[in-house]
C-alpha cells in the first residue's frame, strides 16, 4: 500500500517522473503507484500521464510543513502558540477545534488542513476546499471574561488581514462587508467566527480563515 500524499511530495514539484522511477523509490508495483496516482486524481488533484515521460502535477503545489510555519514565525507569534496542527484532509478546521475546545485544548491551538471534506461558510453554506488550493486555517482562542463587542472581531480579522497584504504588495485587497477579502471585486477570502460559552463569562473563541 503506498500512501498518496507521499507520492505528491515527489510530484509537489511539478515535473515529470516516471512510474518506474516512483514505483522503485517507495518499493512497491508500478500498478500500487497507478493506483496512487488515481487516488489522487480522486482528491481533485490534476495530474498529467504521458507515455515514456511519467507523471507530473499540472499545477505544482506547496504543502504546508509545521515546521516550516513555524521557523518562518517571529517568535513572539511562536510563543503564543499552543499547538500548530497540520492535516491533509479534515472535516473542517474549524469542528476539529471546537471538539478539541469541549476536551479543554489550550488557547493558541491553530488546525490547518490541505483540504476540508465538510468546509462551512456563513450561515451555514458549504464552502468548497479542494486540496493544496487554497488555506484552511483555524484558531482557538480564550477569553477570561468574553467582551460584549467580541462579534465584531471577525471584521476587524479581516481588515488586518487586508492591512497586511496590502503591506506585502497586494495593494488593491479590500474588505466587503462584513468579513470578505476582495481583490478587484473578487472574493479573495472569509473570516467565519464562532463561540462557544456566554458574554461577560469564560469563552472559548474559534477564528476560521479561508
Amino acid at each position: 500500500m503506498l500512501d498518496p500524499l507521499s507520492l505528491l511530495g515527489v510530484l509537489a514539484d511539478g515535473r515529470f517522473h516516471s512510474g518506474a522511477r516512483l514505483a522503485a523509490r517507495a518499493g512497491v508495483s508500478r500498478m500500487t503507484v497507478c493506483n496512487a496516482i488515481r487516488r489522487l486524481s480522486d482528491m481533485g488533484l490534476e495530474i498529467d500521464a504521458l507515455r515514456g515521460r511519467g507523471y507530473r502535477l499540472r499545477r505544482p503545489v506547496e504543502l504546508l510543513r509545521r515546521e516550516t510555519i513555524l521557523g518562518l514565525l517571529a517568535e513572539a507569534v511562536r510563543a503564543r502558540i499552543a499547538d500548530l496542527e497540520v492535516h491533509p484532509r479534515i472535516d473542517s478546521t474549524n469542528s476539529a477545534l471546537m471538539r478539541q475546545a469541549a476536551t479543554g485544548a489550550a488557547s493558541g491551538t491553530v488546525c490547518l488542513a490541505e483540504a476540508q471534506s465538510a468546509g462551512r461558510g456563513r450561515r451555514g453554506r458549504g464552502w468548497v476546499s479542494p486540496f493544496g488550493a487554497s488555506l484552511y486555517l483555524s484558531l482557538l482562542w480564550r477569553f477570561a471574561h468574553c467582551p460584549a463587542g467580541i462579534t465584531g472581531l471577525g471584521l476587524l480579522v479581516a481588515m488586518a488581514l487586508a492591512r497586511t497584504l496590502r503591506g506585502l504588495g497586494a495593494s488593491a485587497v479590500a474588505v466587503k462587508w462584513p468579513n470578505d477579502l476582495v481583490h478587484r471585486g473578487r472574493k479573495l477570502g472569509g473570516i467565519l467566527t464562532e463561540m462557544s460559552g456566554e458574554v461577560g463569562r469564560a469563552a472559548g473563541f474559534i477564528l476560521l480563515i479561508h
